[in-house]
């Protein structure tokens, strides 16, 4: 009896692979969902991969079990290859189809955001933001409701803000990812949208692009923050609370 060619093999492959299959989808997106894994096309295609090389070893090895043969690991890749193409039509279905639906929830979620007159009760609206030099020797002091954004500037971070009605920057020697932890501290409006940037949610008047290329619309001025994909969901998440 050949190892991998008998008539026996491909049923029992066709009568498990596809229920097989499902279920380690089912495990191994639950597992990304669990420690938080930012959807991307590429995300998508390696969690269906993973799962496609799970559902070849657990058939691989009813394959041999029932067969009452000795399992011989470098059977495997051979093994892992013909179940992968088997079920590629499946796996292109899924990735395709996740997508669709992820862009589809994020698209009526801005849709959503963009025709609510307020993106988020200001409830930390009128307090203090303390902003210390990386040194700690000094400090600057912002009303929240002053802050647009911070951007980063080399080894600076240069604070937008308005002081009265007008827009002022104001450079501080400090990390922008020291600032992060400092301020998100100190008010929930303030969420880091992209490795230069950090964005008072208040101050966002619209939300433009799709879930690769978020643009935000500060309120008043025309000006536009850019949104890595990374914290894309995560941001959309944070304004719909």
């Amino acid at each position: 009896m050949g190892a991998f060619n008998t008539k026996e093999r491909l049923i029992l492959v066709s009568l498990y692979s596809l229920p097989s299959a499902l279920i380690w989808y089912l495990l191994v997106f639950q597992f990304a969902v669990k420690i938080k894994i930012h959807y991307t096309i590429g995300s998508t295609i390696l969690l269906l991969f993973t799962g496609n090389l799970l559902t070849a070893l657990s058939i691989f090895i009813l394959h041999h079990l029932y067969f009452n043969e000795a399992i011989k690991l470098k059977d495997y890749p051979v093994f892992a290859v013909q179940e992968i193409s088997t079920s590629l039509i499946l796996f292109t279905v899924l990735v395709l189809l996740h997508q669709i639906y992820t862009l589809s929830k994020n698209t009526k979620t801005v849709n959503l955001i963009n025709h609510t007159d307020s993106i988020v009760p200001a409830k930390t609206y009128c307090k203090n933001i303390d902003i210390n030099t990386s040194n700690n020797l000094n400090h600057f002091r912002f009303r929240s409701s002053q802050i647009l954004f911070i951007a980063s500037a080399n080894n600076y971070v240069e604070v937008n803000w308005l002081e009265n009605n007008i827009l002022t920057k104001t450079l501080i020697r400090n990390t922008i990812s020291n600032v992060e932890k400092d301020i998100t501290k100190q008010s929930e409006n303030f969420f880091r949208c992209h490795n230069s940037f950090i964005i008072n949610i208040d101050k966002i008047d619209q939300i433009n692009g799709n879930s690769s290329s978020y643009k935000l619309n500060i309120k008043g001025n025309g000006l536009v923050i850019p949104v890595s994909r990374k914290y894309g969901k995560e941001l959309l998440s944070k304004i719909e609370q």
